[in-house]
């Protein structure tokens, strides 16, 4: 049977502008070089950071997805959890242990909602009552961690939250690779499109960051190559989601959209930061490039990951060509390492390509 896309609600369009300031907030801890390269602690407390936040929207946003009727209750339980987003973001900090525990009352106080809401509807004919003692007993552990974490204090506790994030993400994959779901238990339409808004949440942080390019005053010779770069990357996006995709799955449990698209967020704020990295004086070019590099990675292959859930599939030959052309760029712009105009100009070349070819070969098949 045809699955019905499920509407995204304008409440949920406004739960996730507390998202946006959340990500504004945590690219900001890693925009900063020090002696010309990013400290590894900084970026593991970003990627934390991003882990916790991410889960949070990603359990509210199956909640939608599979129970969610947008009800004065729903709103108001939205608005509660909102509520404690505002803590949450505001406890982002380059030294977390000052936050430490403003921040995980809050994360937990938001999982305990999520807990209470998918357990009930235990007795919902309607829904998959499997996924939903699943995130039931996730979303209630999870809780219960973040609590134990601030009573055990210390780094003890923050290294209890660390894992109770990781646990977070892990624990649901074997259940979500189990095939045999109830028919459209999961709204994989109303899925998509919500991970495609949380990726123009991070787009709109791109252009932010890349503003400061174009300068009223003087031209900035990397402002073309740099518009290039953000242009195709959402190109790319944009063939993958709006014409490549199959969204009318009734079986799946919609997992693998999610976790592709942590990938694809995080590859985009790298793209960002590294971005703003090409104008800081004391920069290490090869650390800066490789970086980029990684992003792009990054975003390539979370994007690339939905080919199971695609009609139109990408070919072995397609991903050969495609990772012959993300090497050679790589290796070019490392051997030009001393003048970041080539670079960028490289980076921006490749990308295009990418993004053309990407949808020429998606444009010719749908043709055929």
């Amino acid at each position: 049977m045809l699955e019905l896309a499920k509407k995204v609600s304008l409440m949920e369009l406004f739960y996730d502008l507390l998202f946006v300031y959340a990500i504004a907030k945590m690219t900001g801890q890693i925009h900063h070089l020090h002696h010309g390269i990013l400290a590894w602690g900084n970026f593991r407390s970003f990627l934390i950071i991003l882990a916790s936040l991410l889960m949070i929207w990603m359990y509210q946003t199956l909640y939608n997805n599979l129970l969610g009727q947008d009800t004065f209750k729903d709103r108001a339980l939205m608005a509660i959890k909102m509520f404690f987003i505002f803590y949450v973001a505001n406890s982002i900090n380059a030294d977390f242990r000052q936050t430490f525990v403003s921040y995980n009352l809050a994360e937990g106080e938001i999982m305990l909602l999520l807990c209470l809401e998918f357990a009930s509807h235990y007795r919902d004919p309607q829904a998959d009552n499997r996924l939903i003692h699943q995130y039931t007993a996730v979303t209630g552990l999870v809780a219960i961690l973040s609590f134990g974490a601030v009573l055990i204090g210390g780094q003890l506790g923050i290294n209890l939250a660390c894992l109770t994030i990781i646990l977070a993400w892990v624990a649901p994959i074997p259940f979500l690779r189990l095939s045999h779901f109830k028919e459209n238990a999961v709204n994989f339409p109303h899925l998509v499109e919500r991970a495609g808004l949380l990726v123009i949440i991070t787009f709109g942080e791109m252009i932010t960051g890349i503003t400061g390019y174009f300068t009223i005053k003087q031209l900035d010779w990397l402002a073309g190559p740099v518009f290039l770069i953000l242009c195709a990357l959402f190109s790319f996006y944009t063939t993958e989601f709006e014409k490549r995709i199959e969204e009318h799955v009734t079986t799946s449990s919609g997992g693998g959209v999610l976790y592709a698209h942590f990938f694809v967020v995080l590859g985009l704020i790298m793209v960002t930061v590294s971005l703003s990295y090409l104008k800081q004086a004391g920069a290490n070019h090869y650390f800066v490039i490789n970086f980029l590099l990684a992003g792009l990675a990054s975003f390539y292959l979370g994007t690339l990951a939905h080919n199971k859930y695609n009609r139109i599939k990408l070919t072995k030959k397609e991903l050969s060509v495609y990772c012959g052309v993300y090497l050679l760029g790589a290796v070019v712009a490392n051997l030009l390492a001393a003048n970041l105009i080539l670079v960028t100009l490289v980076i921006a070349l490749m990308t295009g390509w990418l993004a053309y070819n990407f949808n020429q070969c998606t444009n010719k098949v749908s043709v055929n």
